[in-house]
């Protein structure tokens, strides 16, 4: 027995007949096989050997919305974190279903899918479209790996670029308020920096909300990201030559891709002072000037200077009555 590829519309699918043993006749199947002909042509040989040993099943039939549910519980749910999960399911249920909901999920193509993201792009930053198509790729991998689908419709759906914005660093000021604000901040158990007005873990909403903006905005700083606080970190482990395996692992990055993604541009800047550093020691004294000046202006200076109406805030040191103004709130 052999099948054949038939084109409709976008789709390409595999047709042959098989016997149906409820009418003891042999009728014609139509088995979707995504938007590509090469795709589909390997997709029917691996599907002609199941027909031929008599292994092929139909496919279990479920609606994505359905279908979404399902894997939302029997996996999301036991296999992700709770704050992913309620990322994923709220992905799913505001904007995936009122979308697709009613398709079944042989009905869904890669070009839909490329579509849904387009019509997202028009609405949304393309961060948060990358962010929506991680449970879209998770999703359909497992209704392939269930029975439900024989080809992956999200196997080829492509992300959009996202531009990532320049990262706010605090500088050395800030760390001597930090020493100043240690000797004076309120006692608790778990030596704290920041604890709440109980002396217990303050929740990360609420030092965000009630007192970090707060705080900026009465010490007259611009306001950035409580996040910049993490990127001052990791540029300062830089800095300080630790191993980036090492800071990696500080940052709880689960590639050392991302960390040489997001602070790429740092450690080369710190490599190029090494250098630097190591002809001046062998007596290259024509470096001598430049090493002096490189010393003294480090990784956070340099970036400081790229682009200093946007960081110039950042310089200014804060206040201890602001710190104390957020313990006491």
């Amino acid at each position: 027995m052999t099948g054949s590829i038939h084109k409709k519309g976008k789709v390409y699918y595999i047709v042959f007949r098989i016997f149906d043993s409820e009418s003891g006749k042999r009728k014609l199947k139509w088995i979707p096989a995504g938007n590509s002909k090469r795709a589909a042509e390997r997709h029917m040989n691996d599907l002609m050997g199941d027909v031929h040993n008599g292994t092929f099943r139909e496919l279990k039939k479920a609606t994505f919305s359905q279908f979404a549910d399902l894997w939302l519980e029997s996996y999301a749910k036991l296999k992700t974190k709770p704050s992913t999960f309620r990322s994923y399911h709220d992905i799913i249920h505001k904007h995936l279903i009122p979308v697709m909901g009613d398709y079944l999920l042989t009905e869904i193509t890669t070009g839909k899918l490329q579509r849904y993201v387009a019509l997202r792009l028009a609405k949304v930053k393309p961060k948060t479209v990358i962010n929506e198509i991680v449970p879209i790729k998770e999703l359909f991998k497992h209704a392939v790996r269930w029975g439900y689908l024989r080809v992956n419709p999200a196997e080829y759906l492509e992300r959009p670029r996202s531009h990532r914005k320049e990262i706010d660093i605090l500088t050395l000021k800030l760390a001597n308020e930090m020493r100043h604000w240690k000797t004076i901040c309120p006692k608790n158990d778990h030596g704290l920096v920041f604890p709440s007005p109980e002396g217990k873990m303050s929740i990360h909403e609420n030092v965000v909300k009630r007192y970090f903006n707060p705080a900026l905005k009465s010490a007259g700083l611009r306001r950035v990201s409580f996040h910049s606080l993490r990127h001052t970190n990791a540029s300062l482990r830089i800095e300080a030559g630790q191993n980036i395996k090492y800071i990696q692992n500080q940052l709880g990055h689960a590639s050392i891709q991302t960390t040489l993604d997001r602070y790429g541009h740092l450690i080369r800047e710190v490599n190029t002072e090494q250098v630097r550093r190591f002809e001046n020691v062998l007596g290259y004294a024509e470096h001598s000037d430049s090493f002096s000046d490189s010393k003294n202006k480090s990784v956070r200076r340099m970036l400081e200077d790229s682009d200093k109406n946007e960081t110039e805030g950042l310089v200014i040191p804060l206040p201890v009555r602001h710190l104390e103004a957020i313990a006491n709130a």
